[in-house]
This record gives structure tokens, C-alpha cells and sequence, in this order.
């Protein structure tokens, strides 16, 4: 989305901070929401301050990203896990939310005991993220050839 000259994807994470187009604000107002835990981006996914397929897949994927920095060292599995269900709880039908909370969960799970499973969460979310991206800039190629002007 272009504002102003600013190109702005809908949601992104920076220093472990997701942000986020309040899309319950346009058309008459543009503001960036910052979320700075995973209950914060889970309750934003749930309030439909993001919206479409691709964008809350991209902000559970980030939320999944900042529960596994948030989680204690000593026992994170028990706080992940729990982030992870109320995350997935924010849209019960939301395939793409399913599928970046399951991707990052593997990727971080992996890399547990390497002790790079936070950043490896947050490498894995912005990957989907920019597959989605990616992948809804070739759909729109597409569609450009199908229908016309």
C-alpha cells in the first residue's frame, strides 16, 4: 500500500515489534498499530485490525515469532504452547493462520537447543510473510492478462 509516497506492507515485525495498517480505520484514517507482545497481535488479529488471508497468516506468524522471544528459557514449551492456542483461537477458520502458526512452531522447534529458536521464529514468519506477498504479486500479474482494462 502506498500512503503519501510511503510504501507500506500491511504487516511487518521490527525489533520484535509486530506493526500493523488498522484496516478498521480505512478508509477515512490511516494509522499503524504496534504490537509489542503476542497477546497484543493475537487481540488485533481477533479485533480484524487485519484482515485478508495473507495478512493474517503474516501476523500469526509474527505473533508465533514474539511468543517464542517472550517465553521463559528455563521452560518455554509451556508458554509457547499456550500462546500458540490462543493465537490459533483469535480466527477458528482462518486456514493461513493455521499454517504460519504450524510453520513457525516446526522451524523454532528444530532450532531449539541451539539456542536460535527465537530467531529463527522470526526469520520463518518474515519468509512467509514475504512468500505471501510474492505470491499475491504474481496473482495480480495474472489477473492483469485475464481481465481487461
Amino acid at each position: 500500500m502506498r500512503v503519501n509516497g510511503t510504501s507500506y506492507r500491511t504487516v511487518w515485525i521490527k525489533n520484535g515489534i509486530v506493526h500493523l495498517i488498522d484496516q478498521n480505520l480505512l478508509p477515512f484514517e490511516f494509522a499503524i498499530k504496534q504490537c509489542r507482545t503476542h497477546e497484543a497481535t493475537a487481540a488485533a488479529i481477533k479485533d480484524m485490525a487485519v484482515r485478508g488471508a495473507p495478512a493474517i497468516g503474516a501476523a500469526a506468524g509474527f505473533a508465533m515469532a514474539q511468543a517464542f522471544g517472550e517465553a521463559p528459557q528455563s521452560d518455554p514449551w509451556e508458554y509457547v504452547r499456550e500462546a500458540r492456542r490462543r493465537i490459533e483461537a483469535t480466527r477458528p477458520t482462518a486456514r493461513d493462520l493455521f499454517f504460519a502458526t504450524d510453520r513457525v512452531w516446526n522451524a523454532a522447534k528444530s532450532a531449539w537447543g541451539q539456542e536460535c529458536a527465537a530467531s529463527t521464529a522470526i526469520e520463518t514468519a518474515g519468509r512467509l510473510a514475504d512468500e505471501s506477498v510474492a505470491a499475491s504479486r504474481r496473482m495480480g500479474e495474472v489477473g492483469r492478462t485475464i481481465i481487461p482494462d
